[in-house]
């Protein structure tokens, strides 16, 4: 077995590369990939949404080239490179990129690059089909030029709080609890024993309810405290989308990953479209507090009638 990187956003579990690993069937690869398509594609909706409302013509295409030139490449470079080497639709699917030859981790230079020929290939379209008619062939046109292979792959000690024998005082939390107050404070010592497992998925659930109530806002937030409160709240969704994606990926929960990472982009976008326009980025500007309200005219004091003598 060869070691995972010490680096990454992996780097805290014991996922392990395995030379001998079995290839991943093209059904669970492709299903993989549209997991991760359906991320960037939903990420890319909500900040081009943000666009398209407050910028520029020319901002806008400045905006899609970066993403489709750099951000959605490195996004799989960088989860290709490090960690378990498996983008958050691979993981859920359990499979992951290996270098051919060492079936160790592919090195970073080759995982970006295996990243811009599938971008090449899907924008030149022919490419893109002979790359699937290799990949029905058992492995792709690009995993055949950058000599990298899908395989399944097995994360023994899922993470840190999995590893190892159960200890005593945790083992009596799966023993038929006597009462109420027993199960309670079973469930609670599970908690403070293995936080990062219970966190995982509970955390994606909190982050997805916290973001939901965003776009319902019931109060206002033109201006002043009501919109300091707002983005308060875009704020909390935001690091509750930030905890569930870190620890979702630590406990190698790749769905639950995924809703947390869509979460923090929702977030983002949501307070960016109060900021923005108070910060000169868009054409109409907002104030950031709220207009003084001019005291009322006092009353015009009317004149006493005339005295009209006979």
């Amino acid at each position: 077995m060869i070691d995972t990187h010490a680096d990454g956003p992996g780097s805290g579990a014991s996922a392990q590369a395995d030379p001998a690993a079995a290839p991943a069937t093209p059904g669970r690869r492709m299903a993989a990939g549209v997991l991760d398509a359906a991320l960037l594609l939903v990420a890319l909706g909500f900040v081009l949404g943000t666009e398209l409302a407050l910028a520029s013509e020319g901002e806008q295409s400045l905006f899609v080239g970066g993403w489709a030139f750099l951000f959605a490449p490195l996004f799989f470079a960088l989860y290709h490179a490090y960690g378990t080497g498996a983008t958050p639709g691979q993981l859920e699917l359990r499979v992951g990129l290996r270098d051919e030859r060492t079936g160790d981790f592919a090195r970073f230079g080759k995982a970006v690059m295996r990243a811009y020929l599938g971008f090449a290939f899907l924008v030149l379209i022919i490419p893109a089909i002979v790359d699937i008619a290799f990949l029905l062939g058992g492995r792709s046109l690009r995993d055949r030029v950058t000599r990298t292979t899908v395989v399944v792959i097995a994360l023994d000690g899922k993470a840190p709080e999995l590893a190892g024998v159960t200890d005593p005082a945790l083992a009596r939390i799966f023993h038929p609890p006597e009462g109420t107050r027993e199960y309670l404070r079973r469930g609670l010592e599970l908690l403070r024993e293995r936080p990062r497992m219970i966190l995982g998925t509970t955390g994606a659930v909190y982050a997805v309810l916290l973001a939901v109530a965003l776009p319902v806002w019931p109060y206002g937030k033109q201006c002043g405290l009501q919109l300091f409160f707002y983005l308060g709240a875009a704020a909390l969704a935001f690091l509750a989308g930030a905890t569930g994606a870190v620890n979702s990926w630590r406990t190698r929960r790749g769905l639950a990953h995924l809703v947390s990472l869509l979460v923090v982009v929702f977030a983002g976008v949501m307070a960016a479209r109060e900021v923005l326009p108070r910060t000169g980025y868009a054409a109409q500007t907002e104030t950031w507090l709220c207009p003084a309200t001019p005291e009322p005219a006092p009353p015009a004091r009317q004149a006493p009638p005339a005295d009209v003598s006979p």
